[in-house]
């Protein structure tokens, strides 16, 4: 038995990834639905790293600019606590335990994944990263501090199936081609194999899973 970990997006209402698990169907799963740890300004949802400053002023992906790391690392902090009580407590085998995650979700899900040495040797059994994917502090040449911090990798890199909507306006798809490439390199510099990384694109904006064929690409996995 397996267990998906899911990754909301900013804002995003609890009960649509209820319905989501329960059209998945995957067998011999269980399933566990995260709400995001940092609540949004005006009480309009949650996140896993601040995308407003106290302001309500939009903050930017800039190389100086921590903010949006010290939120996501915190985000992280609160999920290896989870992740260790699922295996203390639950018997959960990190192997067995498997992400999915939307947007602001999916980066949150690889920045876990990608950073889990502490919580075990062994990588998760993989990622399914929609409508975004890495950090995008990653693609800043200079940023204030490495990202991603690879003394904090697992022994191997888990393989991750990226998807992405052709007609996604808040992610360009140029945007997700860079952040593949950033992804695809990084695997190549650690000798995980480029093939643990699937690149999917479908007619679609900034969505879930919308077609049966996505659903069918993600069961595939």
């Amino acid at each position: 038995t397996n267990l998906l970990v899911l990754f909301p997006g900013v804002g995003n209402d609890f009960n649509q990834y209820v319905i989501l698990a329960e059209n998945l169907k995957i067998p011999q799963c269980c399933y566990l639905i995260l709400q995001a740890p940092t609540e949004l300004p005006f009480s309009s949802g949650w996140c896993w790293y601040p995308i407003f400053d106290s302001n309500a002023e939009f903050i930017p992906a800039t190389p100086n600019e921590r903010t949006r790391l010290s939120g996501l690392k915190k985000s992280r902090r609160v999920i290896f606590k989870l992740l260790e009580t699922l295996r203390s407590k639950y018997s959960w085998e990190t192997p067995n335990i498997f992400f999915l995650g939307f947007s602001q979700g999916a980066t949150a899900a690889i920045d876990v994944a990608l950073h889990s040495r502490a919580l075990d040797q062994r990588p998760i059994g993989g990622v399914v990263a929609i409508s975004d994917s890495i950090f995008e502090e990653a693609l800043i040449r200079g940023f204030v501090e490495p990202y991603p911090e690879r003394t904090k990798f697992p022994s191997s890199l888990p393989p991750i199936f990226i998807s992405h909507g052709i007609r996604d306006q808040r992610n360009s798809l140029q945007k997700a081609k860079e952040k593949h490439q950033v992804l695809s390199s990084l695997y190549s510099s650690v000798n995980s194999p480029n093939d643990s990384i699937e690149w999917n694109t479908f007619d679609k904006g900034h969505q879930m899973i919308s077609t049966k064929q996505e659903a069918e690409a993600i069961l595939r996995f």
